[in-house]
């Protein structure tokens, strides 16, 4: 991850994320609201304000990109992509293959990202605090 990347990863380390949220599951939550294949997988959205935080990979690009995705009924918002860093894109590539798309984060990455994320939320609370 460059430091830029890092820059904006902290931007938003402090909101929450669905860490357990795929791509498929938050269409299901905000856009389908009905029974799926005879039953409903998650509770749906009541408002078309509320939303979802989640990462996924897109490797439709090369290298592949981790994106922060917020999704309502409304809107998908992309509020942070940057490169999968280069430690991370065998494991990309192992789990997805060569298939191009948005997928859930292979669980090395899910596990770099939260890693990551818990690292920068505690320099900020940090440098809060000092300040």
């Amino acid at each position: 991850m460059t430091e830029q990347d890092e820059k904006e990863l902290s931007r938003v380390a402090h909101l929450d994320i669905d860490w357990e949220l795929t791509p498929e599951d938050a269409v299901l939550l905000h856009m389908e609201q009905d029974e799926s294949h005879g039953h409903l997988f998650l509770p749906a959205v009541g408002r078309p304000e509320d939303s979802s935080r989640y990462f996924v990979v897109d490797t439709c690009y090369d290298p592949p990109v981790i994106r922060l995705q917020e999704r309502s009924r409304v809107v998908l918002n992309a509020l942070l992509t940057f490169p999968v860093p280069e430690a991370l894109r065998p494991a990309v590539r192992a789990r997805l293959g060569a298939d191009r798309g948005t997928f859930a984060p292979p669980p090395e990455v899910l596990a770099w990202l939260r890693q990551a994320m818990d690292r920068l939320s505690r320099g900020r609370r940090a440098e809060e605090k000092a300040s």
